[in-house]
């Protein structure tokens, strides 16, 4: 059974599921889906194009779904995936993909399962945030950033258009993401740059001893040798091979905008 309150306004199309809550003064737009046991705080804002998995916490204020903030606007919405289970707290802000063919995007934006969005984050347009990503509050996304599984951005964070967080790591606070922030270290500074690995965030999703061992010795190659990247990429088949190596060495390749250093 869903509890709708009267003075919320939700259009006669939207798709809600089972056992769906929507508080006074929430609107949920015509075409938007809501699955089984979401939760809709007092006036937020539900667009069309949003489509929330089940047990997705959607809290006071927050705006899902609107148009990117770019010029010239599409002229139309694009959509909003939000995986199961994930928390977006108050004020939060979370953009439509483009339709604009000129934009590289293909009209979603998407937010994974078990994520956390505290107060007042910003994800931009065409942006993919992975399962299990932590976003503290003010950290903000341009357009078409990539934030992969179980990443922490922290506190006030501004993330350049395209620009790619990798799975495990963790941004520090206030500080500016123009690069490509690899897997599983720890990045500070202005400008960014690593310092060691994130190692309380990996203690804290089971990483083992001999997985510290392998990640130790990547980072000693990438960071603390005299070697450039391109350098480092073509002695990292000297490597232990392993699951880390192997990820890490494809989010390098991968890159566009150059990693932190």
């Amino acid at each position: 059974m869903n509890h709708v309150d009267t003075r919320a306004v939700v259009d006669e199309t939207a798709q809600l599921g089972s056992g769906v809550t929507v508080a006074p003064f929430a609107i949920v737009k015509a075409g938007a889906v809501a699955n089984d046991g979401c939760t809709i705080g007092s006036h937020a804002f539900i667009a069309s194009g949003v489509r929330l998995g089940a047990r997705v916490q959607v809290f006071s204020h927050a705006c899902l779904g609107t148009i990117p903030q770019t010029k010239p606007q599409p002229s139309r919405e694009g959509f909003l995936i939000v995986g199961d289970d994930t928390v977006i707290r108050e004020f939060t802000t979370l953009n439509s993909g483009s339709v604009l063919q000129d934009r590289g995007g293909d009209g979603t934006t998407r937010i994974g399962a078990r994520c956390l969005l505290m107060a007042y984050v910003h994800v931009g347009h065409d942006c993919t945030v992975g399962n299990d990503v932590i976003l503290v509050n003010g950290a903000t996304l341009g357009g078409h950033v990539v934030v992969e599984d179980f990443a922490t951005i922290s506190a006030l964070v501004p993330v350049h258009q395209f620009v790619r967080i990798g799975a495990y790591s963790y941004v520090a606070g206030g500080f500016r993401a123009v690069q490509d922030v690899p897997p599983y270290i720890l990045a500070a500074g202005e400008p960014l740059r690593p310092y060691g690995l994130n190692v309380v965030g990996l203690r804290r999703h089971g990483f083992t001893a001999e997985q510290f061992r392998r990640l130790r010795a990547i980072y000693r190659l990438f960071f603390r040798s005299s070697l450039n990247t391109a350098q480092a990429l073509s002695r990292s088949n000297d490597l232990e091979p392993s699951p880390e190596r192997d990820r890490f060495v494809a989010f390098l390749e991968r890159s566009q905008r150059g990693v932190i250093r």
